[in-house]
């Protein structure tokens, strides 16, 4: 079976992104694991407006890298504000990245993972509405309990969230 492992970084916007490249990934056929060295693809949402956010990103990327060095078979994909606002550096920098994707391209992540050409956005993009499959990173329950609490957590330890299957994982 195919397994992803998804790395999201940043904000609030970047996990309903992120859980909406989920719920297209589980709709195709998809598993997730934490474990990256696991994965046959390893997605990068990534944050860049502050250098800090960018700094994460660039960990994020090199511990990616680091295992597609292991396993040449693991496909790369970086997505997000990143990629979005310095893809060209990006790409220079990082030449073994298979895949990237812009905010305006996270529909395409199906035919990211699957080695398929992906469409950059010739017009505007869509917000994601209630029809959108999705998977939820944080349990409903917990999500209406505490999110601010969820979201400060994350960006203080600024520790990367793993989004499995199953729910939330540090």
């Amino acid at each position: 079976m195919k397994t992803a492992a998804l790395i999201t970084l940043g904000c609030a916007k970047n996990l309903v992104d992120s859980e909406v490249m989920l719920g297209r990934l589980v709709d195709a056929g998809w598993r997730f694991t934490d474990h990256l060295e696991s994965a046959d693809v390893i997605v990068i949402n990534t944050c860049g407006f502050i250098k800090p956010a960018r700094d994460e990103a660039e960990e994020a990327i090199q511990s990616a890298l680091a295992e597609k060095k292991k396993n040449p078979k693991i496909k790369v994909i970086a997505a997000g504000c990143y990629v979005e606002r310095y893809r060209e550096d990006l790409k220079k920098n990082h030449p073994e990245i298979d895949t990237w994707l812009g905010v305006g391209e996270f529909a395409d992540i199906v035919d990211a993972v699957e080695g398929r050409p992906t469409h950059f956005p010739s017009g505007p993009c869509y917000l994601f509405d209630n029809e959108a499959p999705r998977l939820l990173g944080i349990p409903e329950n917990i999500r209406r309990l505490f999110p601010p609490l969820l979201l400060l957590r994350h960006t203080l330890d600024k520790g990367r969230l793993s989004i499995a299957k199953h729910g939330f994982h540090r």
